[in-house]
C-alpha cells in the first residue's frame, strides 16, 4: 500500500515537474531583423541594428532552450543576409506559436521610445504584441531602471509579420538605436537595460502563452 501510494506520489510529482517546465509545447520563432550586408539603423558607433538584434535574439533563444526547456527557430543566427519573403515564409512553415522579429528603431537622433506592431486583426498577433509591449516597458523599467516611453502598440504590414493568421506575429522595436542615451543601455550584452530587453520578450511570451497553459515557467525565475 505504502509503496503503491509513493509510486503514485512520485509520478505526481514528476507530472508536476514536468508540466511546470513544459515551454517544449509551444515552438517559437525568433526573426533578428536585418543583417548581412543590411546592418539596419546605425547607433553613435558599433554595435548597430543588425548585431544588436542579434544578440537579443541569441539570448532569448539560450534561455528559452537552455533554462526553460524550449524549442526554438530563428532565421538567422550569424551575420547573413535573409530576405524579407523569406522570413514570411519561414513563419508559414514552422508555424510556431509565436513568431517574434526583432528590431530597434531609428528617426532624427532625438526620438525615444518603444512601440511594437502586429499585422492581422484575427488571430492572437494583437495579444502578442500587446503582451510583449507591456513587458518590455515593464522590464526596461524595473531591470533596468529606464521609464522608456511607451509609443504603443500599431498595426502595420511589415512583410515578416504577414504570414499567416493562424501564427501570432510581432515586430518590436525596443528603443530608438540612434538615440545616444538608449543605444547606450543595450551595446552590451551585461548591461542591464539589454537584459531587460531580453526579459521583457521572454515575459513577453510567457504572458502570451498563459492563455493556453497556467503552468509554464516564469522567465524572471531562471
Amino acid at each position: 500500500m505504502k509503496r503503491t501510494f509513493l509510486i503514485i506520489a512520485t509520478a505526481f510529482a514528476l507530472a508536476m515537474t514536468a508540466s511546470a517546465q513544459n515551454w517544449g509545447s509551444y515552438l517559437i520563432g525568433l526573426d533578428p531583423g536585418h543583417g548581412g550586408s543590411d546592418p539596419g539603423a546605425s547607433g553613435p558607433s558599433a554595435p548597430h541594428e543588425a548585431e544588436l538584434a542579434l544578440r537579443c535574439a541569441t539570448d532569448i533563444r539560450n534561455t528559452l532552450v537552455n533554462k526553460l526547456g524550449g524549442r526554438v527557430n530563428m532565421t538567422r543566427t550569424s551575420n547573413v543576409d535573409v530576405s524579407l519573403s523569406y522570413r514570411r515564409s519561414l513563419s508559414v512553415s514552422w508555424d510556431p506559436w509565436i513568431f517574434q522579429s526583432i528590431h530597434l528603431n531609428a528617426f532624427d537622433g532625438s526620438a525615444h521610445g518603444t512601440e511594437t506592431w502586429y499585422y492581422w486583426t484575427t488571430g492572437n498577433s494583437n495579444r502578442l504584441a500587446t503582451k510583449v509591449q507591456n513587458q518590455l516597458v515593464s522590464q526596461f523599467k524595473s531591470v533596468a531602471g529606464y521609464a522608456t516611453a511607451n509609443r504603443g502598440v500599431k498595426n502595420n504590414g511589415w512583410t515578416v509579420i504577414t504570414g499567416s493568421s493562424n501564427v501570432p506575429a510581432s515586430l518590436s522595436e525596443g528603443l530608438f538605436v540612434d538615440y545616444y542615451n538608449e543605444w547606450n543601455l543595450i551595446n552590451d550584452n551585461n548591461k542591464n537595460g539589454f537584459k531587460g530587453w531580453v526579459l521583457g520578450h521572454l515575459m513577453g511570451f510567457y504572458d502570451h502563452l498563459g492563455l493556453f497553459s497556467s503552468s509554464l515557467t516564469n522567465p524572471s525565475t531562471v
